[in-house]
């Protein structure tokens, strides 16, 4: 189960002059649609055969990425490994999971995207430990 982070927003009902206020205008109907960026903490599950599925279906998984990276909607992606992997003379990489900053319209067009991979469908990340959060990047992200 995808799991987005939500809370109540309170309205403030007095903003001092002093304030700056960002906000979205409404005004132009025609206008391309806002997108976000979204942050995707996708975890392997932890069974026995978690590395050998994730391997199996890696090559479907970059095929199936691919254009989202080419039409910039993924704009950085990577595999968590395990702290071993990055040590001198260390010879295999193992994944614990996966990490995606994406862009989209809303939270629902991503947990589409993301319930369509086949790191998903084949229970290669974990389904119950998804992590989709809005996120609002201060380094900037390459167009």
């Amino acid at each position: 189960m995808l799991r987005p982070l939500t809370r109540s927003l309170s309205v403030c009902k007095h903003v001092p002059s002093s304030t700056v206020v960002f906000s979205r205008s409404l005004s132009n109907a025609s206008a391309s649609p806002k997108l976000h960026h979204f942050m995707i903490y996708a975890p392997d599950c932890t069974d026995s055969s978690a590395v050998e599925r994730r391997f199996s279906v890696r090559p479907k998984h970059l095929e199936g990425v691919a254009p989202l990276i080419a039409n910039r909607t993924i704009k950085v992606a990577g595999m968590f490994v395990t702290p071993e992997s990055i040590l001198p003379g260390a010879t295999t990489k193992t994944p614990k999971g996966s990490l995606l900053i994406v862009e989209a319209e809303t939270i629902d067009d991503v947990h589409k995207m993301i319930k369509n991979d086949i790191y998903y469908t084949s229970k290669a990340w974990d389904p119950e430990q998804l992590v989709i959060l809005p996120f609002l990047p201060v380094t900037p992200l390459d167009k």
